[in-house]
């Protein structure tokens, strides 16, 4: 008697696909806290502490893409950005401190992305920094379908949570370019 509720939540559990959190049984059974705290008490379910990250990119899906063949404007400049990110993995003096211009269009980003995946190769990470918010969506879209799964993204209209997961995560190697 008065059983229904425990067995709804018990079958929530055995029906999920991985172990739920106390928020989602409550979401999932339209129950009380009370109800898992007397389950928990009863010795029928125990509680786990695991991390989840928050991740603003989850729900989006980026489809794949490979580098295009640089114009031969776009190779004389990945020349020389390529040898000074390359003479900066073997710790050489040299300058490696590019600053590129060129207007909307021009080709820069495909630079900045080639940079990185050498970056990349060398075992760092990136900040791709975009210079206005309007302009984050398309970035970040460009830079995950170039490096699917290693992108996070970092903004102030992020919540205080979703930018500290987004440093936990580059911290743990989880993700490797930050935009």
């Amino acid at each position: 008697r008065g059983s229904a509720p425990y067995l709804r939540i018990l079958n929530f559990i055995v029906e999920s696909d991985d172990a739920p959190t106390i928020k989602q049984i409550i979401d999932g059974t339209q129950l009380k806290r009370s109800h898992i705290k007397k389950l928990i008490d009863d010795g029928l379910i125990e509680l786990q502490n695991r991390e989840i990250w928050r991740d603003s990119l989850a729900d989006r899906d980026f489809v794949p893409t490979i580098a295009p063949q640089l114009t031969p404007d776009q190779q004389a400049i990945w020349d020389v950005v390529h040898d000074g990110i390359k003479a900066r993995q073997w710790d050489t003096p040299q300058e490696s401190k590019f600053l590129l211009h060129g207007v909307t269009g021009s080709g820069k980003t495909e630079i900045y992305l080639r940079a990185i995946e050498q970056v990349l190769a060398q075992g760092r990470q990136a900040f791709f920094l975009v210079p206005e918010i309007a302009l984050t969506s398309q970035t970040v879209r460009r830079v995950a379908e170039r490096f699917p799964e290693q992108v996070a993204l970092y903004h102030g209209s992020l919540s205080r949570e979703e930018r500290y997961d987004t440093w936990q995560r580059a911290r743990s190697g989880e993700v490797t370019i930050i935009v």
